[in-house]
């Protein structure tokens, strides 16, 4: 089994690094440059990225540090592309603080979105309270845990070629996982917005019934409507960036994602 991620946030952290097993190829796309420079800091210096990446959960350090890195995007993938040798460890450990705190979709899209930091349960990602104190340790097992990703860096359509889907000859399972649609949500959610919704799922029902693809598909519930053999997966949510308004608040609204699966998917037991 062969696994693709391409979501709506830049960074594709958390369906890849929560994976329960690992599959034989995996494939992502990180377009802003910041999951190569997490691999290469936390390879060069994890202690520097570690000092950078502790803190409390707190909403003024999350939206204060997520700002940073959006600002410094542009800047971050042209430095590490004109030189192999180049990381910045500050820019890798304030990645690896949002990534754990932030909740809901957006993460890296753009400065001055003001989400709730991840308040619920024990925590998440590094601020869990088995893995305070563990920080220099996770980030070396997050250097091995990418060194075997292959990590693209353009448009998600050059992610799916056929050399990519099918050079090894495996399933391949494919999370497609688009900016929510302009009129079911703040259209100033993102900072390069386009219609893409209706491409991925025009791409997903091109090639939903190819045996050799298992494809899932995410969106508000009434978003995609999906033929017959394709399966949906709802669950709720509160606020969230979706409900994100201009002055950056959410409005609290409860709504209902959906992850619809193709055909081929398999079923659980």
């Amino acid at each position: 089994m062969c696994a693709i991620t391409l979501n709506r946030s830049p960074a594709p952290r958390r369906v890849l690094l929560a994976r329960p097993h690992r599959p034989r190829v995996e494939t992502v796309n990180d377009r802003d440059g910041h999951l190569v420079n997490v691999w290469r800091a936390s390879a060069q210096d994890p202690l520097q990225v570690a000092r950078y990446a502790q803190g409390p959960v707190a909403s003024i350090e999350l939206w204060s540090r997520h700002d940073y890195l959006c600002s410094q995007r542009g800047a971050l993938t042209v430095q590490l592309s004109a030189d192999s040798r180049y990381y910045d460890a500050e820019l890798a450990g304030l990645w690896v603080y949002c990534a754990s705190t932030w909740v809901g979709s957006g993460f890296g899209s753009k400065p001055g979105l003001r989400p709730t930091p991840h308040v619920s349960h024990t925590g998440s990602g590094i601020h869990t309270n088995k893995r305070r104190g563990q920080l220099p340790r996770l980030l070396q097992d997050l250097q091995v845990r990418l060194h075997a990703v292959r990590i693209l860096c353009g448009d998600w359509q050059d992610s799916l070629t056929t050399t990519i889907l099918f050079g090894s000859g495996a399933p391949v399972g494919i999370l497609l996982d688009p900016p929510y649609r302009q009129d079911r949500r703040d259209r100033r959610l993102y900072a390069t917005d386009n219609a893409g919704a209706p491409a991925v799922r025009a791409w997903a029902l091109q090639h939903g019934n190819d045996d050799r693809l298992r494809l899932a598909l995410c969106g508000l519930d009434g978003e995609h409507q999906m033929p017959e053999g394709w399966s949906a997966h709802r669950w709720q949510a509160r606020g969230g960036m979706v409900n994100t308004k201009h002055h950056g608040r959410g409005s609290g609204e409860t709504r209902q994602e959906v992850v619809w699966f193709s055909p081929h998917c398999l079923q659980p037991a």
